[in-house]
């Protein structure tokens, strides 16, 4: 997500930004779910881990 973003900003274009946007529209919702999956079947699974971005819920 951070390197489309920057590619985003680096063409500074809509059609940039429109896929930074969609590309994090889908990886998001995956990421949490992957972590809610991750901590619903393993028992040793950090509590403080988070889905996306260290330290922020």
């Amino acid at each position: 997500m951070i390197e489309w973003l920057g590619w985003a900003l680096a063409m500074w274009s809509l059609a940039g930004l429109a896929f930074a946007v969609w590309t994090i529209a889908n990886l998001a919702p995956r990421a949490r779910a992957n972590h809610r999956w991750y901590r619903a079947h393993f028992a040793a699974y950090p509590a403080e881990r988070r889905a996306l971005v260290p330290g922020v819920r």
